[in-house]
């Protein structure tokens, strides 16, 4: 039973309040709100013409930012990367999202220079899919850290590999045994 405890009716039996039931559903909904896409994304992965044309999108977004990258220094990939780990079920249809931007937006741009560096920006690119699938089950604060991550691991593992694949930069000498 419930109680009011307002000023004039001390101790007298009340009915239950709408307040009351209006918390519980507040809860209820503040409990869902962080998944509340998730239904959206599940019908949209049953619905395959919807899939070809998002599929489509995310390239053609990928592929317009690899070009526009030497004018804004900035590319889309990483996010249509994770976007593509979200949205697609299996995982290899996934990873081709960002892979088809790539490889459309290098048939325009300049070659790497060698197999070995262009794997490394492939694999780079690719690997925020994975993440994609993590931040599925996450919140926003997910979303952003895998954003982050994606970045961070693409700037890394690609400076590193240039580093060691090019002679760019001087690499230190070893001293001589005495």
């Amino acid at each position: 039973m419930y109680r009011e405890f307002s000023t004039g009716n001390q101790g007298t039996e009340a009915e239950p309040s709408m307040t009351t039931s209006m918390h519980a559903e507040d809860a209820r909904a503040d409990a869902s709100a962080a998944s509340s896409w998730q239904p959206r994304i599940e019908s949209l992965r049953r619905n395959l013409p919807l899939l070809c044309c998002v599929w489509l999108a995310l390239v053609a977004i990928g592929v317009a930012g690899r070009l526009w990258q030497p004018t804004w220094n900035v590319t889309p990939m990483a996010g249509v990367a994770l976007a593509a780990g979200v949205l697609f079920p299996q995982t290899l249809v996934a990873a081709s999202v960002p892979l088809a931007a790539l490889a459309i937006g290098n048939l325009v741009l300049p070659a790497y220079g060698s197999l070995a560096m262009a794997a490394v920006v492939y694999a780079a690119t690719a690997w925020p899919v994975l993440l994609g699938r993590v931040v599925t089950r996450g919140k926003w604060l997910a979303m952003l850290g895998g954003a982050l991550a994606s970045s961070l691991v693409f700037f890394l593992s690609t400076n590193i590999a240039y580093w060691l694949l090019t002679d760019d930069y001087p690499r230190p000498r070893r001293s001589p045994r005495r």
